[in-house]
């Protein structure tokens, strides 16, 4: 008659058992590092486009495990100038055991919700752009959560690098302003750009006006003096750059 208890206690034993060697399994690989993520390359692709900023990447992740990954979540923090971030969820789905895959990673942020101050700072200044990586998923059976954390810096490289723009020059005969306009384009592509000069009067009317079409290459250097023909008395000048595909302009005051 206890043989039916033993019996049970014996099934108990073996299920608690079989927990614990899925436990040693699912945990073992964490411990000794086997599984990793790692990102691909050593940079970020970035791209100014359609009034949108927008970073991409790759990560591996390599499951040496003996349990299946499911139900994974990337989420992504990128962090420019210590107080704008740009936030991402991606769902990468399941990675088999031995498995090792490829996950591309993109982030990006419409630049309408960019503060002035960091698209400015973005177009002139190349910046370190700090990533956090953070990886949430499940084991098979749904046993065991884990979490994975990687933190890079990447390099944000600016079109108008170390941009410098001078005072306006003037001459009476003929009545001609000039203004000389240099810059590095970091930008990993061509750069096609307006420059519009304008000259206001003392009373703010526009007394000269000029837009000049260029492109530099990824890499190359920009030293151009734009003239403008006048009409009137002088006060000062307002040069503005626009990036028509991406949506990007900035605009400085100088003095004449």
């Amino acid at each position: 008659m206890k043989w039916p208890l033993v019996a049970y206690k014996v099934g108990l034993a073996i299920f608690f058992f079989v927990i614990l060697l899925i436990a040693a399994m699912a945990v073992m690989p964490v411990l000794e590092g086997d599984i990793s993520v790692e990102r691909e390359g050593r940079g970020m692709d970035w791209s100014l486009e359609n009034e949108t900023i927008t970073g991409r990447s790759s990560v591996w992740i390599n499951n040496t495990g003996y349990l299946d990954f499911e139900k994974i979540v990337f989420d992504l923090d990128a962090e420019v100038l210590d107080d704008f971030h740009i936030d991402s969820t991606q769902r990468v789905g399941d990675i088999s055991s031995g498995e090792e895959k490829k996950v591309d990673l993109i982030f990006s942020e419409n630049l309408s919700e960019v503060p002035d101050d960091v698209k400015t700072h973005l177009l002139r200044y190349d910046t370190e752009v700090n990533v956090t990586v953070k990886m949430d998923g499940q084991y098979t059976f749904s046993l065991f959560t884990f979490t994975a954390e990687r933190e890079d810096v990447f390099q944000w490289d600016a079109p108008f690098h170390d941009l410098s723009v001078s005072d306006v020059s003037y001459s009476q005969t003929p009545p001609e302003a000039e203004v000389d306009v240099s810059f590095e384009n970091h930008y990993r592509e061509e750069l096609g750009f307006d420059i519009t000069v304008e000259i206001f009067d003392p009373s703010g009317g526009v007394v000269g006006s000029t837009t000049e079409t260029y492109t530099v290459p990824a890499g190359g250097s920009f030293h151009e003096t734009i003239t403008v023909e006048f009409s009137g008395e002088l006060d000062h000048a307002i040069v503005r750059f626009e990036k028509e595909e991406s949506g990007m302009s900035y605009e400085e005051e100088v003095e004449i």
